[in-house]
């Protein structure tokens, strides 16, 4: 599949798969976006991967659903990037951080969630996600 097929069909996936779900008082693909355009500098694959980040954690959507339509770094990332149900956060950031594609877009995420928490004056979600880009950032 050419790079702008997967990317088309990324976002896609992102509006009929969240399209229920709100960020807020907005859209939930509005946070997608957001998360896609802020690493699309980095290629394609990193803007589907932003693109798609929460669908598996969040929706319907399987992984086997996503081998079928998208490539195997791609859906690789998505699936680092989603957290087990009862996954502690250090085993769950270690993972991110073991996929080079996972661990930019978390970082981009986890700056998308922050600055909306401060936004919004949500000042335990802000103090979680400093902690988390701490650990993120660490070493980088």
């Amino acid at each position: 599949m050419a790079p702008e097929d997967e990317k088309d069909l990324a976002w896609t996936f992102a509006v009929d798969f969240h399209s229920s779900q709100l960020y807020g008082d907005k859209p939930y693909v509005y946070h997608l976006t957001q998360v896609a355009h802020s690493v699309a500098h980095r290629g394609y694959e990193y803007e589907c991967v932003g693109y798609l980040h929460d669908i598996i954690e969040d929706t319907e959507c399987t992984e086997e659903v996503l081998r079928r339509h998208f490539s195997e770094e791609i859906v690789d990332a998505v699936v680092a990037m989603t957290k087990l149900k009862g996954e502690y956060i250090v085993d769950y950031l270690a993972r991110v951080m073991a996929n080079d594609i996972a661990h930019v877009v978390k970082i981009h995420d986890t700056m998308c969630n922050l600055q909306e928490s401060v936004k919004t004056k949500q000042w335990r979600r802000v103090t979680k996600y400093c902690k988390q880009l701490e650990i993120l950032v660490e070493d980088k």
